[in-house]
């Protein structure tokens, strides 16, 4: 069965604002990423990114780290897209189910439905996007 991206159904650590007010920033900041991923062209994201995320995903290596885990990322989704004929991804968000603010740190988990074909035929699979954010000056 397919994976759930890693762009954004994984641990990333994203340059944003992490205060109790900015909670809508917060959301926003990842429906951006969301967004960015739908027209397929998730790099334009990544000004929103540490200089060392760290993504985690069900497509090897798994684990992806550092300045070059965005484009990492992407050749794996990529080669395991075309492995599985994959195509026409896309995400959708339900109801967030938990954003947790303190100081400088913010936690949000929330549920997704990840839409795509697989061999011309449409299919979805339920999951859940989990982010880590800090914020940076």
């Amino acid at each position: 069965m397919r994976a759930v991206l890693a762009f954004i159904c994984a641990m990333i650590v994203l340059a944003g604002p992490a205060h109790a007010a900015d909670r809508d920033d917060i959301l926003s900041l990842i429906q951006q990423g969301i967004d960015s991923f739908n027209k397929g062209d998730p790099a334009a994201a990544a000004p929103h990114f540490l200089k060392s995320p760290v993504i985690i995903d069900d497509l090897p290596p798994y684990h992806f780290r550092g300045p070059t885990a965005m484009s990492d990322w992407g050749k794996s989704y990529d080669a395991d897209s075309k492995k599985n004929a994959i195509t026409e991804p896309s995400m959708k968000l339900l109801q967030v189910a938990d954003v947790e603010i303190s100081g400088t740190h913010a936690y949000v988990a929330w549920p997704a439905i990840y839409s795509f074909k697989q061999a011309g035929k449409p299919t979805q699979q339920d999951c859940s996007i989990t982010v880590v954010l800090q914020k940076i000056d």
